[in-house]
């Protein structure tokens, strides 16, 4: 008998980043956000790593150097991204 897994995930339908005072490392800081159907906003800060989905506070992993683990694949993943829309780059205070 076969059996098949089904990794099934939304795409970014849209992504922005702006500047605001962080809450958990108190500095301005740049966040990227990224836009997705069922989530909603997932928004990293790339001074202290700490993220938010959603409007919901993420806890981070516990282990050495997590926050710029989280950091560089908030990078990476701006670096890589979407298809269908530009990016829009907004300033917010």
């Amino acid at each position: 008998m076969i059996e098949y897994i089904h990794i099934n995930f939304t795409k970014t339908h849209e992504r922005k980043a702006y500047r605001r005072i962080c809450l958990d490392c108190g500095k301005k800081s740049v966040f990227v956000a990224f836009f997705q159907e069922w989530y909603g906003w997932d928004t990293t800060c790339l001074r202290c790593g700490r993220s938010w989905a959603d409007g919901e506070w993420m806890p981070l992993e516990f282990y050495r150097y997590a926050r710029k683990d989280s950091i560089s694949s908030a990078r990476k993943r701006w670096k890589r991204g979407i298809d269908y829309n530009k990016e829009r780059i907004n300033e917010e205070d």
